[in-house]
């Protein structure tokens, strides 16, 4: 059985609750890329976008902290635009927190989650 490819979009102040689920998703032999580093904006950009493309299962881990946070909503941007491509990609959100859903309505970039064709 071939290993899972999974991409982590995440802000980093949910970076505890990133790292618990990394861990747990590589404990159960996934290879999990995310930005642990805080690489800079320039060098990061070309490391994500190699890293989505090459990495069929993408998480966003979503929380208010992510909803504010551009790096996610631009990664989630590209995963979306990549599974447009390939309905066989898969993308799944993960909540950190409960969260209402007043708190992402109206903010340019996200969609409803049952939205999502595939989960």
């Amino acid at each position: 059985m071939a290993t899972m490819q999974i991409f982590v979009s995440h802000s980093h102040s949910d970076s505890a609750f990133c790292h618990s689920l990394v861990d747990a998703l590589r404990n159960a032999g996934a290879d999990v890329w995310y930005d642990e580093h805080n690489l800079g904006s320039g060098q990061l950009m070309e490391v994500v976008q190699r890293e989505l493309d090459r990495r069929p299962v993408f998480i966003v881990i979503l929380s208010p902290a992510a909803f504010a946070s551009r790096w996610v909503r631009r990664e989630t941007g590209w995963a979306y635009e990549l599974f447009d491509r390939d309905p066989t990609r898969i993308l799944l959100p993960i909540t950190a927190v409960p969260i209402e859903r007043t708190a992402f309505s109206g903010q340019s970039g996200w969609l409803f989650l049952h939205d999502f064709k595939r989960i």
